[in-house]
């Protein structure tokens, strides 16, 4: 008899499950919207980490113009070439109506200045947390269109197509030094059962003439985060990928380490030249500097990992030996003291001449429980550091930490920037590497 009801059951419960039509994707819609609505109004002041991959392709053959270059990409006849990649890690913070502002991650201020100023170029686009949310479902003039139905690791969900023209639109792209906000259209997708917003794709043509790019789209995937004893909906993967004449690039953006944030302990825009604070130093004579034109050996104190490092990413380094004022003899600054800096670029480059590229701004230097400006470039008399090749042996020695003074086949260029040649995947630069400095002014 058991065996009798459980079967009724299960009958009784296909049977619902048969009887159930699918909703309605306009219904879903007008369910959706004023959830999305609701999620911009309540969006928390939150600030999280954000890691950028960026790679650049090269065409098989320049075309004259984007019609053409499109056609042609349309077909399939525009083979590409992996030329370099490179890697940025930030914190992008969230403020009031979605406002979106970037520093260094761990910088612990966010800067007055622009993404091209902090980044220093190449493609980059703001907008995946409030900018688009806001220009999209925060606007009555942008109508929605139903368009399609698709299964998505098992889901169902619903598309709809929009259109966002330039007056409306918070969508900002930059290209270089170059920055415009742009006209937009694109697709979203809601769960069918959820009614959740689960991925947003924007897309735009209208770039070419100030941009020198011909087609940009821009795929970001939401999912659920907690941020504090609440729930929202965050960004959780973004692409963009833009066409150019006779370059194509890709952005695949990450975020990660979510928080809420009280605006008056945590994100403040420092000016130093105005405020007249200082970045830290706490000596008797914090601002003062080191002499430019000293020379200075630095031992990397962690390794560098092509696989994981990052343009923002903290770097330390010691002192190899003590800083010497010459005139006097004086020792301005002992040896093993600490210097930190990080990293500016993290760049891979796949074509003649194969190579990575560091480059790091060292800013900082600690001793006897001070810390002053230190401002240095590599020293151009080094030209290449050829005289030690380093073998697996030594590699894995000098991350254990055992092993100090190494100098993979290094070349140095101009400014800050350490070159190492390289047709491998994947490049570390070892704990204990040492590098060659002159102090500088700025």
């Amino acid at each position: 008899m058991g065996r009798a009801l459980r079967t009724g059951v299960l009958l009784v419960l296909a049977l619902a499950l048969f009887a159930q039509k699918p909703r309605d994707p306009i219904e879903v819609l007008h369910y959706a919207l004023p959830k999305l609505v609701e999620t911009i109004e309540r969006l928390p002041k939150y600030t999280c980490v954000q890691t950028v991959n960026r790679s650049y392709f090269r065409q098989n053959r320049a075309r004259a113009t984007c019609d053409e270059t499109l056609d042609y990409k349309r077909s399939g006849y525009l083979p590409l070439e992996l030329t370099a990649t490179d890697r940025l890690r930030l914190d992008v913070a969230i403020g009031d109506s979605g406002h979106e502002i970037y520093s260094w991650a761990g910088a612990g201020a966010f800067e007055s200045k622009s993404i091209p100023e902090l980044i220093g170029g190449g493609p980059m686009a703001t907008g995946p947390f409030g900018p688009f949310l806001l220009g999209i479902f925060g606007n009555s003039s942008v109508h929605f269109f139903y368009d399609r139905e698709e299964t998505a690791d098992g889901r169902t969900r619903l598309g709809y197509r929009f259109r966002v023209p330039v007056e409306l639109s918070h969508y900002e792209l930059l290209i270089g030094d170059a920055r415009r906000v742009i006209p937009y259209d694109g697709t979203f997708f809601l769960g069918r059962d959820s009614s959740e917003l689960e991925r947003l794709s924007v897309h735009t043509t209208s770039l070419a003439a100030g941009l020198g790019v011909c087609d940009a789209t821009t795929t970001v995937d939401f999912a659920r985060q907690t941020i504090g004893d609440a729930s929202y909906l965050l960004p959780r993967e973004s692409r963009l990928y833009a066409v150019g004449l006779g370059t194509e690039t890709e952005n695949v953006t990450s975020w990660s380490g979510c928080r809420e944030y009280r605006a008056e302990s945590i994100i403040r825009f420092d000016d130093e030249a105005s405020t007249g604070r200082s970045a830290g130093p706490t000596a008797a004579d914090p601002n003062r500097g080191l002499p430019p034109g000293l020379p200075v050996n630095l031992v990397l104190e962690t390794a560098i990992d092509s696989d994981v490092a990052a343009a923002g990413d903290p770097v330390t380094a010691k002192l190899r030996d003590a800083i010497v004022e010459p005139a006097s003899n004086r020792i301005l600054a002992p040896a093993g003291a600490t210097v930190k800096g990080r990293i500016l670029r993290m760049e891979h480059h796949l074509v003649s001449p194969a190579s990575f590229r560091i480059a790091i701004l060292f800013e900082t230097l600690e001793a006897d429980g001070a810390t002053r400006p230190f401002v240095a470039d590599l020293d151009s008399k080094a030209g290449r550091l050829g005289e030690f090749t380093i073998s697996a042996a030594e590699l894995a020695n000098a991350q254990s930490g055992s092993a100090a003074a190494l100098r993979p086949n290094t070349e140095y260029t101009a400014g800050r920037t350490l070159v190492f040649p390289s047709t491998k995947n994947r490049y570390v630069v070892p704990q204990g590497y040492e590098s060659r400095w002159v102090t500088a002014s700025k």
